[in-house]
């Protein structure tokens, strides 16, 4: 059977690649392989390093340690970098370490105060922030150490048999890629950098986006446990820069660009501003659209961030109407000035909404009533024994998993561009699944309503003897059903 177009022109795109970057190939054999990039440069184990000598320690080109201006680039200049690297001058050469761009730790997580260790989504640091405040606020403080690693990691942590794979590690900064180590969370909710154990640290809480069979697990293959606990719920939105003249897109017109590579206005995959496999935000937007999360058009930015910041600075017009994005709705509602976020309309659904009731409010109304279909409640994953997870996962999840939570964190949940599950009118069970009516155990509905449109229709309240028997319950100040 013949293969797809697009497996040949992505297999035509690896072979290209495999000619422009071959690093199976040695650098150099001798010396003279390396005159090309100066006459100081040496061949060192097949690689062609600076050979100057101490009083020459910088690359061939920059200016030598007493300022001089010992050597110029012959006329014609043919590239930036001859310009740029000329001994020429008698201005000071200051350099900047691109791999010192992260905060090195001063401390060991193991040192702190009874630690729990959490890994997986980036999108809930916030949430996970706020609790880590209140643990370590405690008159017997526990710690929160958390490392943003993906939601699939998170799910991978926890689920995996094999002990190496359930632990996270310090990742120092390589390549120009910034260090990624651990942070924990004080009581002021300022956050720190801390070290690992240098063989891992096992993970207690795995927190993701997505459900776990969204990133491949079902079940551990160790006959072990794992709960799934559920936080506040999280939207997902299609993002396009502020210029853009789109409005809206359908599920349909979101598989032909993202699955196909291009369709509707969206016709240029190096537009589509996307993450990759591991992140929730893609899982649970392939649900969506049905376009597996590992098969999509467009380009992975390496994290929400970088979705972000790249897609905002395109002013070029045809270009802000060919670019379009994927964003969690706490990223992209802090960016409204820069982006707009996109109608969606589901499939059998007859036209788009947006996550809330406007453009300009913040309500998150059609999330929570059922008109706006990408979004699911936040998953912290723990292993358990006969129902209970370790006395280290309780300390954290029992701050949420309670009917009504501190409040502080039903505040932060709501600046936070999250839906606290209190304050959701429908409910769905699998990713992107069939929605049912919610009728939440303690209802925060209103209190949400007065904290995102700065009012509410319900009765205020001190006590219940305040409420009606239609909403016979004081819930943070409001009457409510339940």
């Amino acid at each position: 059977m013949a293969a797809p177009l697009g497996v040949l022109v992505f297999s035509a795109l690896l072979a290209a690649c495999s000619v422009l970057l071959d690093k199976s190939k040695d650098q150099c054999a001798t010396n003279g392989e390396c005159a090309r990039f100066g006459a100081a440069f040496q061949c060192v184990q097949n690689v062609c390093i600076n050979g100057g000598g101490s009083d020459d320690a910088g690359p061939d080109g920059a200016p030598s340690d007493d300022g001089g201006s010992d050597a110029c680039v012959p006329s014609p200049k043919t590239k930036n970098a001859d310009f740029y690297n000329e001994k020429c001058t008698n201005s000071s050469c200051i350099p900047f370490d691109n791999c010192a761009k992260t905060a090195t730790p001063t401390v060991t997580c193991a040192s702190l105060p009874s630690p729990v260790y959490l890994t997986g989504s980036s999108a809930l640091r916030n949430f996970v922030g706020v609790v880590g405040k209140l643990l370590a606020s405690d008159a017997a403080p526990v710690t929160v150490v958390y490392q943003s690693q993906g939601s699939c990691v998170g799910v991978r942590t926890i689920y995996e048999a094999d002990p190496t794979k359930r632990v996270i590690k310090d990742v120092p900064s390589a390549g120009g890629r910034p260090a990624n180590y651990a942070i924990y969370f004080k009581a002021d909710r300022s956050a720190q950098e801390c070290f690992l154990e240098p063989d891992g640290t096992p993970v207690t809480i795995g927190i993701s986006d997505v459900y776990a069979n969204t990133c491949g697990y079902t079940a551990t293959t160790d006959g072990s446990t794992v709960t799934d606990y559920f936080g506040p719920v999280q939207p997902m939105a299609f993002v396009v820069p502020a210029s853009s003249k789109q409005q809206s897109i359908s599920a349909e017109a979101a598989y032909l660009a993202f699955g196909t590579g291009g369709g509707g206005p969206w016709s240029d995959p190096r537009f589509f501003f996307i993450r990759n496999s591991s992140s929730g935000t893609q899982q649970m937007v392939a649900n969506s659209i049905g376009v597996p999360g590992n098969a999509w058009w467009g380009i992975d930015r390496g994290g929400s961030s970088g979705v972000r910041d790249q897609l905002k600075i395109i002013v070029d017009q045809a270009q802000a109407d060919k670019a379009i994005g994927i964003l969690s709705s706490d990223v992209a509602d802090v960016e409204r000035a820069n982006l707009r976020v996109l109608a969606y309309q589901a499939k059998e659904q007859l036209c788009g909404y947006l996550p809330d009731s406007s453009a300009t409010s913040r309500d998150k109304a059609n999330v929570r009533d059922g008109h706006y279909d990408i979004w699911g409640p936040s998953h912290l994953f723990a292993r358990t024994v006969n129902g209970a997870p370790s006395a280290a996962a309780l300390a954290f999840l029992s701050r949420f998993v309670t009917p009504r939570i501190p409040v502080e964190l039903l505040d932060a949940e709501i600046a936070g561009s999250l839906v606290p599950q209190c304050a959701m009118n429908v409910t769905r069970t699998e990713e992107v699944g069939p929605m049912q009516s919610y009728q939440p155990p303690y209802s925060c509905g209103c209190y949400f309503d007065a904290k995102t449109k700065g009012s509410t229709s319900c009765k205020s309240c001190e006590s219940a003897s305040d409420c009606p028997s239609s909403a016979p319950t004081c819930n943070f100040g409001y009457c409510e059903v339940q």
